[in-house]
């Protein structure tokens, strides 16, 4: 609600930038919007993580060749 416009582009591919636009209403910075956004992403991020281990020690799947890896890899990736 205290968000008017919301915005990147990707100057080139084949560069590490990102430009942003956050334009506010005035009663909050745009930093406070951008750290919330952030979290928020981390909330969601996070919830998934669980529900998705939970399925998983249901056992109710098949795990494909290497696919241990990938599992592992996004563990450490979220406990950093």
């Amino acid at each position: 609600p205290n968000v008017d416009f919301c915005g990147y582009s990707l100057p080139h591919p084949s560069e590490s930038k990102m430009h942003m636009r956050i334009q506010t209403d005035g009663t909050v910075s745009a930093v406070d919007v951008l750290n919330k956004g952030l979290d928020d992403l981390i909330e969601l991020v996070n919830h998934i993580r669980n529900i998705f281990h939970q399925r998983s020690e249901e056992g109710n799947f098949e795990v494909e060749e290497g696919a241990e890896f990938v599992l592992e890899e996004l563990d450490d990736l979220m406990d950093e």
